[in-house]
């Protein structure tokens, strides 16, 4: 993980090398009027970055929707656990104080 983050700011740093603190600060226009809720701002943003080679991208990568997530999500929740008498009488068991 370090290498692959000391890569990342290798291939990024020209991008930010130069600017001085306050183009670093400078508020991306898309920003112009937006009301923040604290203190916290957007900071000076870098090119978008390619995933290396042999990385598999989420199914979201290209459309921004999590179809597998949904699915997944979906899936939990529209199934009702039937539980024996056994395991009924063990979880009543292992929930004693």
């Amino acid at each position: 993980f370090n290498a692959k983050c000391a890569k990342w700011l290798e291939e990024t740093k020209d991008q930010v090398e130069g600017l001085t603190e306050e183009q670093k600060k400078e508020m991306d226009p898309r920003f112009k009027g937006y009301s923040f809720a604290c203190d916290l701002r957007p900071w000076h943003v870098t090119k978008q970055m390619k995933v290396d080679e042999g990385i598999p991208l989420p199914d979201y990568h290209e459309t921004g929707d999590p179809v597998s997530e949904r699915e997944a999500k979906a899936a939990r929740s529209s199934t009702i656990p039937l539980h024996d008498e056994k395991e009924i009488e063990t979880m009543r068991t292992v929930c004693r104080p």
